[in-house]
């Protein structure tokens, strides 16, 4: 899910390996917020029956929402301490889609950084501050704006189950699926299907992480 344009940005600030780059960046992050699991998301409880039964009758009404998700908040919450504050429950599906939106916005804030700190790393003069400037001058480094484009905008994410879950993810071009033979299984199972969420160089509407199951 990186537009051309900010291909063009990621070449720039990693060079040719861009893509790897920014797949290790992504699988790093995912990894630093998972290892916190039993510290900051002990007290997340599943559902109760009726609180299954509820979300079951939610999916009658569709799952957007009229108003945007917050990412940022969304962010804040899982490398905060909001979930250490007193019980939760959360559909494990919905979980995973949390932690997914947090990941891809710490990846899209560091991408942002590398590419506004470029110039320092270069040893190359910025641009004057906003405040030593004087109209018709050179202008500030702007925002380059959201890097990886982060699916979900409109779910209503308490209505995300496995199903709707993994549709969005092929939608929006997240999920590669591939085809592995297990040496030690093969006897049982011949093959596993693996689920990888990657990014790819060729699909403009390609995702920015790596995960399997």
């Amino acid at each position: 899910m990186i537009p051309k344009e900010q291909k063009k940005k990621l070449k720039e600030t990693y060079g040719d390996n861009w893509l790897e780059k920014v797949n290790g960046m992504y699988a790093q992050i995912e990894r630093d917020i998972h290892d916190q699991t039993v510290g900051k998301f002990a007290k997340l409880r599943v559902p109760s029956f009726e609180g299954f039964i509820m979300r079951g009758l939610s999916f009658l009404l569709g799952h957007k929402q009229f108003g945007k998700n917050d990412f940022k908040k969304i962010h804040d919450r899982v490398y905060n301490d909001f979930y250490k504050k007193g019980s939760k429950s959360m559909m494990c599906s919905e979980f995973v889609t949390h932690t997914t939106i947090a990941a891809l916005y710490e990846l899209n804030e560091q991408l942002k950084k590398d590419i506004l700190d470029k110039p320092k790393l270069e040893n190359i003069e910025p641009p004057p501050s906003p405040d030593k400037q004087k109209l018709g001058n050179i202008k500030s480094p702007s925002d380059p704006g959201q890097i990886v484009k982060i699916p979900f905008e409109y779910e209503n994410l308490e209505r995300v189950h496995p199903d709707r879950l993994l549709k969005v993810l092929k939608k929006s071009g997240c999920i590669e699926e591939k085809r592995v033979t297990v040496p030690f299984l093969k006897n049982i199972i011949k093959e596993e299907e693996l689920k990888e969420v990657k990014i790819n160089e060729d699909d403009n509407s390609s995702c920015s992480f790596s995960n399997k199951r």
